[in-house]
Order: C-alpha cells, then sequence, then structure tokens
C-alpha cells in the first residue's frame, strides 16, 4: 500500500499572530507592507494546496475501492469458468492444464489477475469441439477483464496525480516556512520584542508521506 498524503496546514494560530503584527506594523515600514502582501499570498497558495490535496486523495481512495471491487468480480468470472471448464472436460483431462490457475503467484497483483482472465479466454477457443458455455464465459471473462483493466488504469493515474500533488505540497510548504522565518526576523529587526512572541520555528504536525 503507496503511504496516503497529506501535509498539514500551517498552524491557524501562528499565521493569525504573523499576520496581526505585519498588518499592525505594516505602515511603519514598506518592509513590512511588502511581507504582509507576501504572507497572504502563499497563506492563499497553501490553503489552495491543501483543497487540491484533498480532492486528489479523495479521488485515489474512490478508484482503490473500484479496483479492489473488480479484483474481487475478476476472481469470481476466472473460478466460476475455471468450474464450468472442470465439470466439462474433469480434473484429470490433459486440456485441464490449460484452464487451471497459472502457477506461482499469477493472481497475486491485479496486472497478474488480468492476465489470467485474457488467457483464460484465448485458451477457450482451443477446445475442439467448442463447449455450450463457450460464448457466455468468453463474455464473462472479456467483461471481468474489461472493467479490471480499466480500474487499474484509473487507480494509476490516480496514483501518480498523488505523488506529484505531494511533491507540490512539500515545496510549497518549504517555501512558506522559509517565508515564515524570514518574516518573523524581518518583525524581530523592526519591531523588537514583540516579534518574540512567534514561534522560532515554524509549527507544523508533520507529514503524512
Amino acid at each position: 500500500m503507496t503511504a496516503l498524503l497529506m501535509l498539514q496546514a500551517p498552524s491557524p494560530e501562528a499565521v493569525g499572530r504573523l499576520v496581526a503584527l505585519l498588518e499592525r506594523y505594516r505602515h511603519t515600514s514598506p518592509l513590512l507592507a511588502e511581507e504582509l502582501t507576501r504572507q497572504q499570498t502563499l497563506t492563499h497558495t497553501l490553503a489552495e494546496h491543501r483543497i487540491h490535496g484533498e480532492r486528489t486523495l479523495s479521488a485515489w481512495r474512490t478508484a482503490l475501492s473500484r479496483r479492489w471491487a473488480c479484483e474481487v468480480d475478476a476472481q469470481r468470472a476466472l473460478r466460476k469458468v475455471q468450474r464450468q471448464l472442470t465439470d466439462l472436460l474433469g480434473a484429470d483431462d490433459a486440456h485441464a492444464a490449460l484452464f487451471g490457475s497459472a502457477p506461482g503467484d499469477a493472481q497475486s497483483t491485479p496486472t497478474n489477475l488480468l492476465a489470467e482472465l485474457r488467457r483464460l479466454e484465448a485458451a477457450i477457443d482451443l477446445l475442439t469441439p467448442r463447449p455450450p458455455f463457450a460464448e457466455s464465459a468468453r463474455t464473462r471473462l472479456r467483461l471481468a477483464s474489461d472493467e479490471l483493466a480499466s480500474a487499474i488504469e484509473e487507480s494509476q493515474r490516480c496514483e501518480n496525480e498523488r505523488r506529484s500533488v505531494l511533491s507540490e505540497q512539500r515545496v510549497a510548504m518549504s517555501l512558506y516556512e522559509r517565508a515564515y522565518e524570514r518574516a518573523r526576523r524581518l518583525l524581530s529587526s523592526e519591531i523588537g520584542d514583540q516579534a518574540l512572541a512567534l514561534p522560532p520555528v515554524f509549527p507544523c504536525d508533520g507529514d503524512g508521506a
């Protein structure tokens, strides 16, 4: 399982105290006025990153749930067709090896399971004469494999997006941490001891990477 994202939002208390001091003293120094604008922009950017991250995480979870459901359906379809073939040919038939699960970890991953579905579908075409359930079996396998293939593709797309958003969040957080410390030093130099009430290191609850 890939680790979940979310970088935690900046502490509202720390951000609020910083912005309040900048607003209070912005008229005393052009540097403080510039820093206030910069802080407001960065705070808005972080909020947008968080919203995007939450949506991306939700989409990723939904895609995983769909893929898991498709895997269950695919396993059921595979077993049903295998039972039909075993009933028709017998467990000791020379063709049985074509229709049983491949050895090893053939179904241990979604992509391997997909390959098994397609392998069994192709193997049915080798039967002569064709069993009466051949078309329905092939249709069942094809539908299951198409659904699973689509779910695999969607979950991978969402995973790639999740990783991209996490990387962007880390960059944004790093930029804000530096901006916070820069603003804190500037306030300290401009107004003195009042800035000491701000935490010396930007508070963050940690990341979920």
